[in-house]
């Protein structure tokens, strides 16, 4: 009877493995009706306002968590976006 058990528990485990499989897949043709890209770009360089935001906040959160190395001086794009981060009120929080 335990051996029953184990096996229907068995049984149902790799039955509903199933179900957590990923359904993702390219369109392969212009035919499908795409709503959106589903590959997106990681580090847009421009925000929806059309300002360097995105680009600067990544390098923002790279600098305060250590992982810029061998940089001078702040990128020109993002210049005064940081600048008015440091002296704004988001950095004194």
């Amino acid at each position: 009877r335990t051996t029953t058990l184990l096996l229907a528990a068995a049984a149902l485990l790799v039955a509903s493995c199933g179900a957590w499989e990923a359904n993702i897949r390219m369109p392969t043709s212009l035919d499908e009706a795409v709503v959106a890209p589903l590959i997106h770009a990681l580090r847009p360089l421009l925000g929806s306002g059309k300002h360097a935001r995105v680009a600067c906040d990544s390098w923002v959160l790279g600098v305060e968590a250590h992982n810029v190395r061998g940089w001078k001086t702040v990128p020109a794009s993002c210049e005064g976006y940081v600048g008015h981060y440091m002296l704004g009120s988001h950095f004194r929080h």
